[in-house]
């Protein structure tokens, strides 16, 4: 039924009676453009959360360090370097296949292709004090330091004004 609603839907705005080249549309009222972005601004920050942390679209296969196996297992970080020469000289890698929601949620993970390996919880931490910081009209600039990829500065550009 939803889908015939949408077919429906999409008819009545196709089948509008075509205007002339003289004739135009009024445009929206500023107002009522600010409020439609304002709507979907939160929902633009939250996709751009869960993309920078891969966490929409996550990573499932991840490569296996060398520093991970030894802190695992002491006698399988011997056989690491031989196994990854050989793997190596067929092009292959080592790795661990799948995700752990909870873990990339709070940061405790390595992503291989994220952005930012900081974590969902994080990111909302820094979207709470950059908004804090826009509401109170704090002058200044915002610096990441100590960056893996940069995904923590990423996320407030679009709050720039």
């Amino acid at each position: 039924m939803e889908a015939s609603l949408i077919t429906r839907t999409a008819c009545r705005v196709t089948q509008r009676s075509p205007k002339s080249r003289n004739e135009r549309e009024a445009p929206e009222p500023a107002c009522a453009i600010i409020d439609h972005i304002s709507r979907m601004e939160p929902l633009y920050i939250d996709l751009m959360k869960g993309v920078l942390t891969r966490y929409v679209c996550p990573d499932t296969y991840k490569p296996i360090h060398r520093s991970i196996v030894r802190q695992k297992n002491p006698l399988l970080g011997l056989l690491y370097d031989p196994l990854y020469s050989l793997l190596d000289h067929f092009g292959l890698r080592l790795c661990k296949y799948g995700f752990d929601a909870e873990a990339r949620e709070w940061g405790k993970d390595w992503p291989s292709e994220a952005e930012t390996m900081v974590g969902l919880k994080r990111l909302e931490n820094v979207q709470f004090c950059v908004e804090d910081v826009l509401k109170n009209g704090v002058a200044g600039d915002f610096v990441e330091t100590g960056v893996w990829r940069g995904g923590v500065c990423i996320l407030p550009r679009p709050r720039r004004g």
